[in-house]
């Protein structure tokens, strides 16, 4: 896998499936929402993919953000920033107090380089028509493991309306990753980020909450996350065809990014491209 090198400044963004994201710089290494995914998930990926970690940023509390991080703790040691009811989460879970930091919208702080903001969040809400489309698949028979553990797990780890946006900067690079697709309609967003990671799961009308992040955020380039069938049946493999046409049409100076999980990216300080390494 290609790196940066000595004389190339930039961040390298990898995609690790369902919202994992993992932010590198030259100074250290930063996990987002880590989560390995469930039997018969889309992207197979590993605990082992996460241990090269420095630092963990969590959006919210959901079991597919939050859950895997005690694993990791138990492995390696690693601060973690979330707010307060994913630091009850941990604390419930046996996480050491020292390795937990709280954080909440308006906050700023530094980690491995990056000069973090935190802004408020909304989680997407699942529709009845969604809810209907689930409980009717047959897929819920198939991977009724899953669903038994997801259900056990919801209760474990529960959100509180207290998803949240970050917002990464280093050198001149700045970036937004979001846990859910919703926005606060009483934030002051920060637009024209180099690059939004939107996650693009949990509704029947995705391309509309889109059209109202991107209209509100407006930035340069987007990443797409969160829209692989990490955990059967209640994920499903979103099709993206319909989102693309909707940015040629009314977004086309927002460059479009379907990662593939695992591949690294890189973001150049002059973020004339961005090109898949």
């Amino acid at each position: 896998m290609e790196d940066i090198g000595k004389d190339t400044e930039g961040i390298r963004i990898t995609w690790l499936g369902t919202a994992a994201l993992k932010l590198e710089n030259k100074e250290g290494t930063v996990l987002i929402d880590p989560f390995v995914e469930m039997d018969g998930a889309e992207n197979q990926n590993d605990k082992e993919d996460f241990l090269s970690g420095d630092a963990i940023l969590i959006t919210h509390g959901h079991l597919d953000h939050l859950s895997l991080v005690p694993v990791l703790e138990g492995i390696r040691r690693m601060p973690v920033y979330c707010t307060a009811t994913p630091e009850q989460t941990l604390y419930r879970h046996g996480i050491e107090a020292s390795l937990v930091h709280r954080i909440s919208p308006g906050d700023r702080f530094m980690v491995c380089g990056f000069t973090v903001r935190v802004d408020t969040g909304v989680h997407i809400h699942f529709d009845r028509k969604l809810v209907r489309k689930k409980l009717l698949s047959a897929r819920v028979f198939r991977y009724r493991r899953n669903l038994k553990r997801i259900l056990r797990l919801h209760l474990q780890y529960p959100e509180h309306r207290e998803t949240v946006l970050y917002e990464l900067s280093w050198q001149d690079i700045r970036i937004q990753v979001m846990g859910s697709l919703g926005l606060s309609e009483n934030e002051d967003y920060q637009e024209g980020a180099d690059l939004l990671c939107l996650p693009y799961q949990g509704s029947s009308t995705l391309e509309a909450h889109a059209r109202k992040v991107l209209q509100r955020l407006k930035p340069k380039a987007v990443l797409l996350t969160h829209f692989d069938d990490a955990y059967p049946p209640v994920s499903d493999t979103v099709e993206t065809e319909g989102l693309k046409e909707m940015m040629q049409r009314e977004f086309r100076e927002i460059r479009f990014i379907i990662p593939d999980a695992g591949k690294q990216i890189l973001l150049p300080r002059k973020m004339g491209s961005t090109d898949c390494v």
